[in-house]
């Protein structure tokens, strides 16, 4: 009996593993501040909120998860030469929404993720990411920067780096990462997580999934 438990706890954690959400996962840290100096050869760069968003994955260990979209509400980026050397975009967490799902489910899905268990967003409605530091990155085709920039969310703010693959032409610049994660509770989101004793059949994995898109145009 004792050698089943032992066996069946195994299964448990190794299916909470497997079923995270996909990505690297990007550790939270104590928030920078930035360091970059006024460049009187910087160029301004406004997102473009209609084509930028934010996909968003969160899973159970059993497998079951949903997944979705959360929109940009604006934001500009700071360009030297060919790098980016700053700025800030906001996210709108009003426009959070669920992909999966249609109808009734989807409504109080989207309803849920806006309430005091997940981002509250009647209290914090935008969030915020601000460039702290970027570091060019050679012999990996799938990245060309690491991004380090503070996040904010719930009005906490950690400093996180990502990777992201970014790309200068006519006026126009794309930023687009890989899938990563973020451990949700490093921000106070804990509805659900292991973090406050919840029984393993009831969990909410504690990283959630992101992969972010941003579209900007050269302010004339």
């Amino acid at each position: 009996m004792q050698k089943w438990m032992i066996f069946s706890s195994v299964l448990v954690l190794f299916a909470a593993c497997t079923n995270a959400p996909e990505g690297q996962k990007v550790e939270a840290t104590q928030a920078e501040t930035a360091v970059e100096q006024p460049n009187a050869q910087a160029t301004s760069y406004r997102v473009n909120t209609a084509a930028s968003t934010i996909e968003w994955q969160g899973t159970e260990p059993s497998g079951d998860g949903h997944y979705g979209v959360i929109g940009i509400q604006g934001g500009s980026l700071r360009v030297v030469g060919d790098q980016i050397s700053g700025g800030t975009f906001v996210l709108d967490m009003n426009s959070i929404s669920v992909s999966d799902l249609t109808g009734g489910k989807k409504e109080k899905l989207e309803s849920h993720l806006k309430d005091g268990d997940f981002f509250e967003t009647n209290r914090f409605p935008s969030g915020k990411f601000e460039i702290t530091a970027v570091e060019a990155v050679s012999g990996n085709p799938e990245i060309t920067h690491n991004i380090t920039g503070n996040l904010t969310l719930r009005d906490t703010t950690k400093s996180i780096t990502i990777p992201a693959q970014v790309s200068l032409a006519d006026g126009s610049l794309t930023a687009v990462t890989p899938k990563f994660t973020i451990d949700r509770t490093q921000w106070g989101v804990v509805y659900r997580s292991g973090l406050i004793g919840t029984l393993k059949d009831k969990l909410i994995d504690d990283q959630i999934g992101l992969k972010i898109k941003l579209e900007a145009q050269k302010v004339n």
